[in-house]
């Protein structure tokens, strides 16, 4: 009770504190860390101007571009799961954590919503699979191909993106300059801020599996309750959630300790990764995978937010989904003498359904 009182109470004093207007980087660090001790500001972005990076923090639109669209709803029975104190997807999928833990750059474009679904994408479709199905899906694939999802670089809907996943399917493709996949992120968005036209075709002349074979899909989607406890049953039973929240002028600053909202105006709605949870220093957080790369923060671009108080709107729109993994029988994703590859038909299981896909 002492514990949750005393979140309160920082965090009516942040709401103070962020009606203040500065000038320069220093100046918001120095107020920043001069004012609190939950976190730590420093130079990020190579110091760019915070209007000159806009499309970051401008990448979603809403949930879903209908407003009177219902989204599957989740909710976990919490009798039979026994959440732990602390999680980390990277160490309870060892067999998948590089690609859990792979940090992406969306470089110049609005596109964190394609970015966040593809990578839970990613996530799921090897955890699924323990770990057979190991590859990162691609980003480009979806901005530039997905004519429901949005704006492309100018922002999209993170819900839309699962709904093409599920009807349409994703090929693989890796980070800018990563020569991976199908499509890697390109040179169009990354540096120019700019979706190429669509192309159903392998961008990458390296890559052997034709565009139509490669393609990777879902089987549904999801919205997970805001509650704490629901939100961390998922990604403790199935993964990493696509989530969104509110980017204020601090945020771009971050780089250690557990994220509140102290200073600035809002920019723009921002699509994350969740893959954990803990306590640091007493203070609840989420264990939050960015994508705006590496060098962004710290924590080789990984932030913490405080948990359980639904802020920045972080705990609002909690989006899960299943994968099809694909195999002649789900008996042999436990053989490790089994290769699955991507085929044009093939026989796919998932939640105890099976089915043909072409």
């Amino acid at each position: 009770m002492e514990h949750n009182v005393f979140v309160c109470a920082l965090m009516l004093f942040s709401s103070c504190l962020a009606q203040n207007t500065l000038n320069s980087h220093e100046e918001i660090i120095e107020f920043i860390n001069s004012n609190q001790s939950s976190w730590t500001a420093g130079v990020n972005l190579a110091g760019k101007d915070l209007k000159d990076l806009l499309p970051l923090f401008n990448g979603v639109r809403g949930l879903h571009p209908d407003l009177n669209f219902t989204i599957p709803q989740m909710k976990h029975n919490l009798e039979n799961i026994t959440l732990p104190s602390s999680f980390d997807a990277r160490s309870i999928w060892p067999q998948c954590a590089d690609i859990i833990g792979n940090i992406l750059n969306q470089g110049h474009c609005g596109s964190c919503w394609a970015f966040a679904t593809t990578e839970v994408m990613s996530d799921r479709l090897c955890i699924q699979s323990s770990g057979k199905v190991k590859m990162q899906l691609s980003a480009e694939d979806v901005v530039s191909c997905c004519s429901t999802c949005g704006y492309q670089c100018q922002g999209g809907y993170p819900s839309t993106a699962f709904q093409y996943w599920d009807t349409y399917g994703v090929v693989s493709g890796g980070d800018y300059l990563s020569n991976s996949g199908c499509k890697p992120y390109g040179s169009s968005e990354f540096n120019n801020g700019v979706a190429p036209e669509c192309q159903q075709a392998c961008s990458n002349p390296s890559y052997k599996t034709p565009y139509n074979s490669d393609k990777h899909f879902g089987s549904n989607y999801y919205q997970v309750s805001g509650q704490e406890s629901q939100i961390q049953a998922e990604i403790y039973t199935k993964g990493a959630v696509s989530v969104v929240f509110t980017v204020y002028e601090d945020f771009p600053y971050y780089q250690t300790g557990i994220y509140f909202h102290i200073y600035g105006v809002a920019l723009g709605l921002h699509a994350v990764k969740i893959i954990g949870w803990g306590t640091e220093f007493g203070f609840p957080y989420w264990l939050v995978a960015n994508s705006w790369g590496k060098s962004w923060g710290g924590l080789g671009g990984y932030f913490k937010i405080l948990r359980g108080y639904n802020h920045c709107g972080i705990e609002e729109q909690v989006l899960g989904a299943d994968s099809r993994v694909y195999s002649p029988n789900p008996e042999d994703l436990n053989n490790n003498d089994i290769t699955i590859e991507p085929s044009q038909t093939a026989v796919y299981w998932v939640a105890g359904e099976s089915g043909e896909h072409k």
